[in-house]
């Protein structure tokens, strides 16, 4: 039985869910797969069963958001005893020798967690994360090749592998987060605990960047949603000196811009994330929120 899991979340989008699970069954290393279908609303789950390449097929039966969605497999892993476990997202493919090299950076003396060098999938040149770096407050990808090197503060959601041992240490994600900033809020708890965070620059992973959020209209609302409520949760828990400067720099000033510019997604969602968090919302959005999101694009008339 090989003794290395791969979580992979899917929610309505079997396509790269299939993709993905063909590039790891082509792994150098045998793999156990695990699939979490968050309550698609489409084919999703009989499509991914009828390909026989998950080992493991959970269907929530709802949309627990990207945190307990990945918890769902993370402890369905733990609890069959696997020694490794990786969270991938499913819109990535990774080459043949992409588990071996993780699993190579994981000896089971030292408590660790890593990422890969992800890559854009349509620009296979570029990174689109080599670790990260914490300044004011603010998490940032780096992209830049002096990140081959050393330890970073935060790992990526996208892809972070661990032992068994150190998951259970550290905790799973945050669901209260729901949707973005629980990666890094696991990251710096882990950094509190002693636990040591890389990227393996010989892992490449391959990665389509965001495809959940920019399926729709309403992905894209929600999303902007999350980004400031969370992102002010994340400061608020982490850096509370940060919290205006994330709120003003990074939210108010970009939806300002927007509404001048009357770009899509709406602004006012991400304005909206400002109260949630004063509010102490937590969780999903609100459904009254998310049906506004369903709404149709505003009109922009001559403009």
């Amino acid at each position: 039985m090989p003794r290395f899991a791969f979580v992979v979340l899917n929610w309505n989008g079997a396509e790269d869910t299939v993709a993905c699970l063909e590039s790891l069954r082509a792994s150098t290393v045998p793999l156990h797969l695990i699939v979490v279908d968050n309550g698609s609303t489409d084919d999703s789950l009989a499509v991914i069963g009828s390909s026989g390449l998950a080992d493991t097929v959970i269907g929530t039966g709802a949309n627990l958001g990207y945190a307990e969605g990945n918890n769902v497999g993370l402890r369905r892993a733990i609890q069959e005893g696997f020694e490794v476990i990786c969270v991938l997202n499913n819109d990535t493919v990774a080459p043949p020798d992409f588990a071996e090299r993780l699993r190579a950076a994981l000896p089971g003396d030292r408590a660790r967690a890593v990422s890969a060098d992800i890559r854009y999938h349509d620009n296979p040149e570029q990174s689109w994360f080599l670790g990260g770096t914490m300044e004011r407050g603010w998490a940032y990808h780096s992209r830049s090749q002096e990140q081959r090197s050393g330890p970073t503060p935060i790992l990526t959601g996208c892809c972070i592998a661990a032992r068994a041992e150190v998951w259970t240490r550290v905790g799973l994600f945050d669901e209260s987060f729901f949707l973005t900033f629980e990666d890094f809020d696991w990251s710096l708890r882990a950094g509190a605990l002693g636990v040591e965070l890389a990227t393996v620059p010989e892992a490449i992973l391959l990665h389509k960047v965001s495809r959940s959020f920019k399926s729709s209209a309403a992905a894209r609302r929600l999303g902007a949603f999350y980004f400031s409520r969370n992102g002010m949760r994340f400061a608020w828990r982490w850096n509370r000196r940060h919290l205006l400067t994330f709120m003003t720099q990074q939210v108010v000033r970009p939806a300002i811009r927007d509404l001048r510019r009357r770009r899509e997604p709406d602004p006012l969602f991400a304005l909206l994330g400002i109260g949630a968090f004063w509010l102490g919302h937590k969780g999903p959005a609100p459904r009254l929120l998310a049906r506004l999101a369903e709404l149709p694009p505003r009109s922009r008339g001559g403009a």
